[in-house]
């Protein structure tokens, strides 16, 4: 009996390895992944699923994101400040353009807030009241109240180009 249970998960090993072993693809644009999951959409504002925001934020970059031991590090923002209790300032990171070419502004943070505020990943802007553009580099985000978690919530948010299509399917980001 241990032979046969032995032999049985040998014989299932060996079949595994052979069937992971095929030659590769010769399209050089095909990359395998292994996950526990498929991806949602390709539209960052269009799932709240964390293997879905674990491959498209390598596409998608937010303004702010966690460091590994979960402080809030700049990302699309070099900086931040409250003026007062519930206006968040963010100083943009100049230079960056999207994978098409466009410049990235204060324009496409506004674009994607008010975009993703209508989408799966609304939830995380539940307290956001007003997006100011200062100026191409500068905007301030007004909540509501004082909301102390609100840049943990940000992170959650990419940011997209200004003019993106109602369902993302062909993703141009930053990252």
């Amino acid at each position: 009996m241990l032979f046969s249970r032995t032999a049985s998960f040998s014989f299932i090993l060996i079949l595994a390895t052979l069937i992971g072993c095929r030659a590769p693809r010769a399209d050089p644009g095909w990359l395998p992944l292994a996950m526990e999951d498929d991806v949602v959409t390709l539209d960052p504002h269009g799932h709240d699923d964390g293997i879905t925001h674990s491959v498209l934020f390598n596409i998608f970059d937010p303004l702010v994101a966690f460091d590994e031991q979960m402080r809030i590090t700049p990302t699309l923002a070099v900086s931040w400040e409250n003026p007062n209790d519930t206006t968040w300032r963010f100083h943009l990171r100049p230079g960056v353009r999207f994978h098409s070419g466009q410049k990235f502004t204060a324009d496409d943070v506004a674009f994607s807030l008010d975009r993703a505020r209508g989408k799966q990943v609304g939830h995380y802007l539940s307290q956001l009241k007003v997006v100011r553009i200062i100026d191409s580099l500068t905007l301030d985000l007004i909540t509501h109240k004082p909301a102390a978690v609100f840049l943990n919530k940000l992170t959650f948010v990419a940011i997209v180009p200004r003019g993106s299509p109602e369902a993302i399917n062909r993703p141009v980001g930053t990252g």
